[in-house]
């Protein structure tokens, strides 16, 4: 059976945007791991103890979980497409239109998730930098006897 363009073209887009957002929520997610990575190379990064590398790794653990729930989304986004596609075939079939309704709620719970999961992330992150942030190397591996000088306002008379 032959599908008009006018009854899933809107579809077609918007579940092209959503999927758009989820490529960003991946690749941003991705990048917070790949940042871990880094860090763990630099020199200006330290990592201070066992619970400072705890929240890091659970930093880590939270992007993965965005990531996945990402994945998840796109997935589940483009079966519920396809059950909608077919349900337009066969619009006596409510099989394909519950499909499609179950496959829709899952991607959006998944949608949700992953922002919440890089939100999470992003936060714990933070925390877990600020936390083991160094000088300059080269500052901090100097000692120095300098002796800074107090700055006085000047008093008119």
């Amino acid at each position: 059976m032959e599908i008009k363009d006018d009854l899933y073209k809107a579809d077609l887009e918007l579940l092209s945007k959503t999927q758009d957002f989820s490529s960003e929520i991946l690749r941003l997610s991705l990048l917070g791991m790949a940042v871990f990575g880094f860090l763990l190379n630099s020199e200006f990064f330290e990592v201070t103890g066992k619970a400072h590398f705890f929240i890091i790794a659970v930093a880590v653990f939270f992007f993965a979980l965005a990531s996945l729930c990402a994945l998840g989304h796109r997935y589940f986004s483009n079966e519920g497409f396809f059950y909608h596609l077919r349900g337009l075939r066969k619009p006596d079939d409510q099989g394909d239109h519950s499909n499609r309704n179950k496959n829709y709620l899952v991607a959006e719970w998944l949608m949700k998730g992953s922002v919440l999961m890089l939100a999470s992330a992003s936060l714990i992150l933070a925390v877990g930098l600020s936390m083991g942030l160094n000088d300059s190397p080269e500052k901090s591996a100097q000692p120095t006897n300098e002796v800074s000088a107090v700055v006085r306002p000047r008093v008119s008379s």
